[in-house]
């Protein structure tokens, strides 16, 4: 093997004959597994390899087991990933309270020229129930903006007008970059906190149905 080709990312799921005390995270008896992957070129010419490294989606749609640090935050969304739920740590990684992101989609914080990632990993979500993106780009309030990755996980709901809502876990590889303003979305003011609750913020016009509080 003679030199590095294409990188390739993509997600698929394996049957899984695993125990359920060993199984993890399952759905329908499949795993979702992440997959990284890199073209080779061999010494031949004419003959190409592809080297991988699989890894499952640990993060589920119950998010108990998942310890939070200071780097990460959690949300909830629609199926069109409209964030009607979201971690009251957003604020230390983006600089945005929770109620100038609530209500809004996830790609208005999203930078422009990464919008592709987050829309494949959005679109695999909803066809597998699990993916991750690859490191995109957060814009930050009052400019810059912050590398992260995120996993989405469908979680499928029960008595509720919606068949299941998108939970994600964001993870910040960076601190801020830069200070350059590049949307008028970073120039949102700091915002009174709508709940009294350390955990986070509510779409309060999302959740006014009482049915909705289950999720």
């Amino acid at each position: 093997m003679t030199r590095c080709g294409v990188e390739i990312r993509y997600t698929i799921r394996l049957r899984c004959t695993l125990s359920k005390r060993n199984a993890g995270i399952t759905r329908q008896g499949y795993k979702t597994i992440h997959f990284w992957s890199q073209t080779l070129h061999m010494k031949n010419e004419h003959n190409m390899a592809l080297i991988g490294l699989g890894s499952a989606l640990v993060h589920s749609g119950g998010c108990l087991e998942t310890k939070l640090s200071s780097t990460m935050f959690m949300f909830r969304a629609t199926p069109d990933l409209k964030i009607v739920f979201i971690d009251s740590r957003v604020t230390a990684v983006t600089g945005y309270s929770p109620a100038n992101v609530l209500d809004n989609t996830l790609y208005k914080i999203a930078h422009v020229d990464d919008v592709t990632q987050l829309v494949h990993a959005h679109r695999t979500v909803l066809a597998k129930q699990q993916s991750v993106t690859s490191y995109f780009r957060l814009l930050a309030r009052q400019g810059g903006y912050v590398w992260v990755q995120c996993q989405f996980s469908l979680v499928p709901l029960i008595k509720s007008p919606l068949d299941s809502c998108i939970l994600g876990i964001v993870t910040s590889i960076s601190s801020r970059i830069g200070y350059i303003v590049e949307d008028i979305v970073q120039l949102a003011p700091v915002m009174p906190k709508r709940n009294d609750t350390v955990l986070g913020e509510y779409s309060t016009s999302f959740y006014n149905n009482p049915i909705l509080h289950k999720i």
